[in-house]
């Protein structure tokens, strides 16, 4: 009997996109190959790896990269990441080394990252197929936050060199150019399509005929945001996407509830986020409008928001306006524009297609 064939995939936990993202492809390989073992390597919590993945996905707590240090969900910590790149590179050969070896012991049929780019060198090295994924690289978002001082340039480098590495690395839509890459090929969106379950939270949080649920998803970093202040708005019940405790009836907590996150989304009338992919391409997949809060210094944002105004019901917001609550008539706005044509999620099925080859 042939053993199962071994998919290793290593995940940044800058977020919770990377792993969205990645959670769709294993999902489409899992039904095409019924004896794929998967083993995941993340920092993420186990238990929302598991509920996206299956309980028998293998779940190691290890980390091949940090992505950036932020100080929430919309701020970076340019000096601290700055110098946590100069330690991470500082021996580089032997962290490649050291990754060659971890992967060896893994014995894994095919490596996938997103996008770790150590996790691709040491592949290279043990000789092992490689493949990445991502709507960016950490190699670009480095150059575009830090300057071209010799350092930073043989960082980049380095970082570049292994991205390149790869067999593919997949840009699903919206991703950055990445232009730099030898190996990129462009896919549609990646999108889970939840089921709209509005009928069942009217009764499960006790709403009233034509009251509108606004789901709040500031993203997977934590970022302090007040809704015990917000002012109360007729006919609106605010969702916290994060562990919430209020007695305002119009503060509702997403994990008192018993959906998951694309259910819930898809059964809201509004989500109010930043422009970070999982969210944003959910969202418009899902029909559902978008109020968005700009980061304004991160690389990936701009491709993100073209695309979100093309393709969904959009509007930005301020910074202000996202922290106070003071949406009343932007909310009325969002929900008046147009809805384009929802495009197809078909990212998943185009990069299982490309990988075929390897089972």
């Amino acid at each position: 009997m042939l053993a199962p064939f071994h998919l290793l995939a290593t995940v940044s936990a800058h977020g919770y996109g990377h792993f969205a993202q990645t959670a769709l492809v294993l999902n489409e390989l899992r039904e095409r190959y019924s004896q794929l073992r998967i083993t995941l390597r993340t920092k993420l919590p186990e238990a929302l790896v598991k509920s996206r993945l299956g309980e028998d996905v293998q779940v190691l707590a290890e980390v091949a990269d940090f992505g950036m240090d932020m100080t929430s969900a919309l701020d970076i910590d340019y000096s601290a990441s700055a110098e946590r790149y100069r330690q991470w590179h500082r021996h580089w050969a032997e962290r490649v080394t050291e990754e060659s070896q971890r992967l060896r012991a893994l014995k894994p049929d095919l490596v996938l990252a997103n996008a770790p780019y150590l996790t691709l060198a040491g592949a290279h090295q043990a000789g092992l197929a490689s493949v990445a994924m991502c709507s960016l690289n950490w190699a670009d978002i480095y150059r575009d936050c830090f300057a071209e001082t010799a350092d930073s340039r043989a960082i980049h480098q380095q970082m570049l060199e292994a991205y390149n590495r790869a067999r593919w690395f997949f840009k699903p839509q919206p991703s950055m150019a990445m232009a730099d890459l030898v190996n990129g090929v462009d896919v549609p969106p990646l999108a889970k399509l939840g089921s709209n379950q509005r009928e069942w939270l009217n009764c499960h949080w006790g709403l009233g005929e034509g009251e509108r649920l606004v789901f709040i998803v500031p993203g997977g970093i934590e970022t302090a945001i007040p809704l015990e202040r917000w002012p109360r708005i007729d006919g609106v019940r605010w969702v916290a996407s994060w562990l919430v405790h209020s007695d305002r009836p119009d503060v509702l907590c997403a994990q008192h509830c018993l959906l998951t996150f694309t259910d819930l989304l898809a059964s809201c009338d509004l989500v109010v986020t930043k422009p970070g992919y999982g969210t944003t391409t959910e969202a418009v997949c899902n029909g559902k409008p978008v109020l968005f809060v700009c980061r304004g210094d991160w690389a990936e944002e701009p491709f993100i928001v073209d695309w979100l105004l093309r393709h969904g019901q959009a509007q930005e917001i301020s910074r202000e306006q996202f922290f106070s609550g003071e949406l009343r008539d932007a909310i009325e706005q969002v929900l008046n524009t147009p809805k384009p044509a929802i495009p197809e999620p078909s990212g998943a099925r185009l990069i299982a297609d490309h990988l075929a080859q390897f089972f």
